[in-house]
């Protein structure tokens, strides 16, 4: 997983940009206007006269109406939005001329014709409500000024395309104002936006293991990081889109098959699978192979019981070729629940034939290796409501804070139905925010304790194409929020 680009773009809202191999970057000479790609505009917004922010850098949808942009603007920089305002841009088919884009003026004050001033400049007047933002600036390194009047007095700032990037357009997103001169300014100018558009207010369960994460995390430098919070909130429906988003109207709905199994699972299915290898250990425990390998035997019922018939299987039956009966017997074992007992073998004919060949030709003496339930394993194995207990408050594992704020972000994109190869600049920016060395901590994150679970219960994945399906089970982003919910633990 790539950190996330200089500046901190990303997508709208809660919407990470996608890599370089998905989508190409347009160029400063590439127009921005079909509607093959999706797209978002970083724009730079310099203000003019005293008395007003220097500058800011808002994220924006490139189909934003502009009357919407107007408003967004007046979110940004705490202006009044209810009066006049003008957008006015250099049109390139038009030479030297330029366009005054105008608000509406209301019903009873509309004039019988251009107004005067309008039409001695010979100036084409036409209304925000009417035009995109994509049909005024077409590429980057365009630019617009615009003027606002709300108030009574007349503020003016200039607006540049800085960026054009390729987004995974959806219904509901909004602008995120991503940088601008005072930190406490740009986490305010996100609360006004959030207000503008209705967003419901995510407030973390007092006390819990994310709201003491939250504490040490600056909004002013994860912007995009909160404006995904909201989601963590919202219920996700059966028809849901992967994200949280309702389809449109022009898609398919997202209906699952009236035989899909996940419709009707709750969280206590994220230890599903690890009650099934505790019930399979039993009392008695299980013989491994000379190498410490579950028998084949078990791993093909564990393939038919508990792994997702969705993944790539090998034909191979060793435990060794099974990535994800491998996860799973790590991560028993990472919450106390199983251990390896190694001891000499029992007497019998086969076996002091086997330590007789090591003892002649100087190898390593032959072992015996028994899986075994570890006494909490022995008092969860008929009980699936305290395993989920148990689960739950051991999660996040790690050695550092570090470490277990990395994965409570990852549990974060997973509550609020982030799919994963749109993961990338959101956690990095969250990451960066609390501490250096983002790309050592995302190495460790991918390949560390929590993920290797999430594997094993089948709540995240490598593929993309499956995380989109993995994005559409209820009992996943309800597992994740139960997780951030937790109290706060003592660790030692």
């Amino acid at each position: 997983m790539a950190t996330s680009r200089s500046r901190g773009r990303g997508h709208l809202s809660l919407v990470p940009p996608l890599a370089d191999a998905v989508a190409p970057q347009a160029s400063a000479t590439t127009p921005v206007s079909g509607r093959q790609t999706p797209l978002q505009y970083t724009l730079r917004v310099e203000c003019e006269g005293p008395g007003n922010p220097s500058w800011r850098r808002l994220l924006v949808p490139r189909g934003m109406v502009l009357d919407a942009l107007h408003k967004a603007l007046c979110a940004t920089l705490d202006w009044d939005d209810r009066g006049p305002h003008a957008f006015v841009t250099a049109d390139g088919t038009f030479a030297a001329e330029s366009r005054r884009i105008e608000s509406s003026p209301e019903p009873d004050a509309t004039p019988a014709g251009e107004p005067d001033h309008v039409a001695a400049r010979g100036i084409g007047v036409l209304h925000s409500d009417k035009l995109r933002l994509h049909e005024v600036l077409r590429r980057t390194g365009e630019a617009m000024s615009y003027e606002n009047s709300g108030d009574g007095v007349v503020r003016r700032a200039a607006i540049t395309v800085e960026d054009v990037e390729p987004i995974d357009q959806r219904p509901g997103q909004y602008p995120v104002l991503l940088a601008g001169e005072d930190e406490v300014e740009i986490a305010a100018g996100n609360a006004r936006l959030r207000r503008l558009y209705g967003l419901p207010v995510f407030t973390p369960a007092e006390g819990s293991v994310f709201a003491a994460l939250l504490s040490r995390l600056p909004e002013a430098r994860a912007p995009q990081f909160y404006s995904m919070l909201p989601r963590i909130g919202q219920d996700l429906a059966p028809g849901d889109q992967p994200g949280g988003d309702q389809p449109r109207g022009d898609q398919p709905s997202a209906e699952p098959a009236r035989d899909d199994p996940d419709r009707d699972r709750g969280p206590e299915h994220a230890v599903f699978h690890l009650h099934w290898l505790l019930r399979r250990i039993g009392p008695d425990g299980i013989d491994l192979d000379n190498l410490s390998r579950l028998p084949k035997p078990i791993v093909s019922a564990a393939r038919k019981e508990v792994c997702s018939p969705d993944r790539w299987r090998p034909r191979s039956l060793k435990e060794s070729d099974n990535r994800e009966i491998v996860s799973l017997r790590a991560a028993a074992e990472d919450f106390g629940l199983t251990r390896v007992h190694e001891g000499p073998p029992e007497p019998g004919p086969l076996n002091d034939a086997l330590a007789e060949i090591a003892n002649k030709w100087g190898t390593r003496p032959f072992r015996a290796f028994r899986l075994e339930r570890t006494d909490v394993g022995e008092t969860l194995a008929e009980d699936q409501g305290a395993l989920l207990r148990h689960v739950l408050t051991s999660l996040p594992f790690g050695e550092t804070a570090a470490e277990r704020d990395d994965a409570l972000l990852w549990l974060a994109v997973l509550a609020a139905g982030i799919p994963l190869h749109l993961r990338t600049s959101l956690l990095a920016e969250a990451m960066a925010a609390l501490g250096p060395d983002v790309e050592a901590r995302t190495r460790t994150l991918q390949s560390g304790k929590n993920v290797n679970f999430l594997f094993a219960i089948d709540a995240a994945d490598w593929w993309y194409d499956r995380e989109e399906e993995l994005n559409k089970k209820r009992w996943v982003r309800e597992f994740a929020r139960l997780v951030l919910a937790q109290p706060v633990q003592t660790r030692s």
